[in-house]
């Protein structure tokens, strides 16, 4: 009896970690399918596990049909976006709640910025191997994306992003403005947001003893907190 339930268990993590098919339909205002539009989906993991964050993106056909294969124990948000022209694009609303094996529209609905989200300064934090940003849209999961260039691309709203190291160590914290979308109609998105990446810093440090008296020969140990977005761990450790 003990090894039938270990079994059945196995099967289902087996099951939960397969990749089953989404169908999403990217449509306009007035129905009509989208064609060549980029949709993204990712998800955080059920349990918190370094890099484990599931990000995918395909492009629709023709018919505005997009096929994206998920997996079954997560609940992806996901969205699309139309480059219309150089200086226009237009994307849909987050869907919060796609599934494997569903059927979901992504209507687009409004403007989003045309060009990639710009980090300025990132050239600065080479040293630290390649840069990884966890974005905060308004959503119920988190975006884990590479920095190519200091730049991450348009998304429809922006609640935050957190710039990490190679190691997955946080360098700056960057609260977003949320939705991106301007209310006053007739008013377009701006073209581009950028976002200032500060310089690494010395941070000078004097040790001195309960009497107040300074130290020296002392070894310091600077700690850097991780990120818990998108599967990383919270915890103070020493920085090497």
């Amino acid at each position: 009896m003990r090894c039938l339930a270990l079994v059945l268990v196995a099967a289902c993590v087996l099951r939960a970690q397969e990749r089953q098919p989404a169908f999403l339909n990217v449509i306009d205002t007035n129905g009509k399918p989208v064609a060549a539009a980029k949709v993204m989906c990712f998800a955080l993991p059920p349990v918190p596990a370094d890099g484990d964050c599931d990000v995918l993106d395909v492009e629709s056909d023709e018919r505005g049909r997009a096929v994206v294969k998920l997996l079954a124990d997560r609940i992806y948000s996901g969205f699309a976006v139309k480059r219309s022209s150089e200086a226009r694009t237009r994307c849909s609303d987050i869907d919060d709640y796609v599934i494997a094996g569903g059927e979901h529209a992504l209507r687009i609905v409004r403007e989003c910025p045309s060009k990639p989200s710009v980090f300025e300064g990132a050239d600065a934090w080479r040293d630290c191997g390649p840069l990884s940003v966890r974005v905060f849209p308004v959503a119920r999961n988190v975006l884990l994306l590479p920095l190519v260039d200091g730049c991450m691309p348009p998304m429809p709203d922006f609640g935050g992003a957190v710039v990490t190291d190679a190691k997955g160590e946080v360098l700056y914290m960057q609260r977003g403005p949320g939705r991106l979308r301007v209310a006053l109609p007739g008013v377009p998105e701006p073209a581009e947001v950028r976002l200032a990446l500060p310089p690494p810093q010395p941070l000078p440090v004097r040790v001195r003893d309960s009497e107040g008296k300074p130290l020296t020969n002392v070894e310091l140990c600077p700690c850097r907190v991780r990120s818990s977005a998108c599967g990383g761990r919270s915890a103070s450790r020493p920085a090497r």
